[in-house]
């Protein structure tokens, strides 16, 4: 009996793991360039990472350039129709930033999560 537990168990573990991977490999392959993209620009996109843990932002969540405005509380990014308040501890002020504008880079989950926030230079 604890043999077949223990396949129940390491199965449904199994499952879990896949569906995990399912998930990310979801949004991994969502974090695509757009089709107007300058591709002599994506060393700069790869090098954003999400900050205090130091992994990549443009390969867990799409980076684009989308409308901001600057609220009395802090920025706030036009995603699907609806207005993300950025977390403070996400933006990050780069003097590289060769767009010349915001980049934002969002998770579109149920929930859309900002991961990186990147000012524009000019702010």
């Amino acid at each position: 009996m604890l043999a077949n537990a223990s396949i129940s168990y390491s199965s449904s573990r199994f499952a879990d793991i896949i569906g995990a991977c399912l998930m990310v490999v979801s949004h991994v392959a969502h974090a695509a360039p757009p089709p107007d993209a300058d591709m002599r620009l994506a060393p700069w996109f790869h090098s954003l990472t999400i900050p205090n843990t130091g992994s990549s932002c443009c390969g867990a969540a799409d980076c684009r350039n989308y409308p901001v405005v600057v609220a009395s509380d802090g920025y706030r990014v036009q995603f699907k129709g609806q207005w993300l308040k950025v977390p403070p501890a996400v933006v990050q002020d780069r003097g590289d930033n060769p767009t010349g504008d915001y980049v934002t880079c969002i998770i579109d989950a149920s929930e859309p999560e900002v991961l990186c926030f990147i000012k524009a230079p000019r702010t």
